[in-house]
């Protein structure tokens, strides 16, 4: 599901690399845990160190992510260019 919505960014266009990938990545977490933070704080106070936790838990998987979808799109463009 993240894949298919990864490529619809217009950023996936720009990632050559893993880093750049795990990059991309960051900002989409961003993004979303902002908006999951959001809305603890407004109608509930929030168990910060469950928080915490599921915050790092998740940037460490969008950065796997990143940098497993940018290492993919190197080696594509890669292939692309011997062709």
């Amino acid at each position: 599901l993240f894949t298919f919505f990864y490529e619809r960014l217009p950023l996936s266009r720009k990632i050559k690399n893993a880093a750049q990938g795990m990059k991309g990545a960051f900002f989409l977490w961003l993004v979303i845990s902002l908006w999951n933070l959001s809305h603890p704080i407004l109608y509930e106070s929030p168990d910060y160190r469950n928080v915490v936790f599921w915050l790092l838990y998740t940037l460490s998987g969008f950065l796997v992510f990143g940098a497993v979808l940018g290492e993919f799109y190197r080696r594509a463009g890669e292939e692309a260019a011997e062709a």
